[in-house]
C-alpha cells in the first residue's frame, strides 16, 4: 500500500481548479485530475495524472477510482467540481 499523499480533483474548472492543484502539490500531494473530456497531454505536462471519468455513469466512477488507487494510491482528498465550491456557512438554527 502506498504512503504517498494523493488528491483527486473531479471536474476541474479554470476558476478554482488550478489553485486547488497548486495548493495540494505544495503540500506534497500527487494529483489526479478527472474529467469526461480530459486533455491528457496537458495534464501530464503540468505534472498531474489524467483520468477519464463520466460522473453520470457509476461504472466510470468506480473505474476512475480504481485507476487512481492502482497508479497513485488511494486518494486522501477528493474534490468534485471545484467550480461549484461554496464555503460552509455557520448556521445557528436554534
Amino acid at each position: 500500500m502506498s504512503s504517498a499523499l494523493v488528491a483527486f480533483l473531479i471536474g476541474p474548472s479554470q476558476s478554482i481548479g488550478p489553485d486547488l492543484i497548486s495548493t495540494w502539490k505544495q503540500n506534497g500531494y500527487r494529483v489526479a485530475v478527472g474529467s469526461r473530456s480530459i486533455d491528457e497531454e496537458k495534464e501530464r505536462k503540468e505534472g498531474n495524472f489524467p483520468v477519464k471519468i463520466d460522473v453520470t455513469d457509476s461504472n466510470s466512477i468506480v473505474a476512475a477510482f480504481e485507476t487512481v488507487t492502482r497508479e497513485l494510491g488511494p486518494p486522501n482528498i477528493v474534490a468534485y467540481n471545484g467550480k461549484s465550491y461554496h464555503p460552509l456557512v455557520h448556521c445557528d438554527c436554534s
